[in-house]
């Protein structure tokens, strides 16, 4: 499923945890994490995803599903 890749940005020194997806990790209106991929993004302090194709998007634990899991929110591309 999801790889790791930590990356620093500039000089000022942010740096992005981001969690490698492909389409299967995504809900299907690809708003939202799944469940395993919500899991492991919780569990792993992560603070955004990077897509199959590249592209790296905001990402956030909004609140938890009824079943019990972590609700990761995809937010805007920022490459």
């Amino acid at each position: 499923m999801a790889g790791i890749e930590i990356v620093e940005l500039g000089m000022s020194g942010l740096k992005m945890k981001i969690l490698k997806v492909k389409e299967k990790d995504l809900c299907p209106y690809g708003d939202y994490l799944n469940r395993s991929a919500s899991d492991l993004f919780a569990s792993g302090s992560y603070t955004h995803i990077q897509h199959s194709d590249g592209c790296i998007s905001e990402a956030e634990i909004t609140g938890q599903m009824k079943e019990g899991w972590p609700m990761v929110l995809i937010g805007e591309v920022v490459n």
